[in-house]
């Protein structure tokens, strides 16, 4: 039975077309492609062809899955997922300061954690660092 496009918890599923239903290879891709990213998300050197060579697809195959069922490209849909989980380590406390949750996911670079964070959530990851307690 196919499912029905909708967010997940982490509002990362992201499928494209509302109310269109997907079969469930395409959902088990997306899975797919979700853990794979965890698995490199962490090295800022992992590119989109090192996930395609862990799921088995081709390059040119998983750009276009990816933004037929999301409606992004697979750079931008691990963007995506990296900011979820930094958002979540911050949110936790796991990460104690911005630049732990930026490197934690795989971006070197704070500042531009910092600038992509704010436009995707609207607020600072800053606001979301829990003080430490003693």
């Amino acid at each position: 039975m196919p499912a029905k496009a909708r967010k997940d918890s982490s509002s990362l599923l992201l499928l494209s077309t509302q109310g269109r239903e997907y079969s469930d290879e395409e959902l088990l891709l997306l899975r797919q492609f979700r853990q794979v990213a965890g698995q490199v998300m962490a090295n800022p050197f992992s590119t989109i062809a090192s996930a395609t060579r862990l799921i088995g697809l081709s390059e040119r195959t998983l750009y276009r899955k990816c933004k037929e069922l999301t409606g992004l490209t697979p750079a931008t849909y691990l963007r995506l997922l990296r900011l979820d989980r930094a958002r979540e380590l911050l949110l936790s406390g796991e990460a104690a300061t911005v630049a732990a949750a930026a490197f934690a996911v795989g971006f070197e670079d704070t500042d531009y954690f910092a600038r992509v964070f704010y436009r995707h959530y609207g607020q600072r990851a800053s606001e979301l660092v829990r003080p430490a307690t003693t």
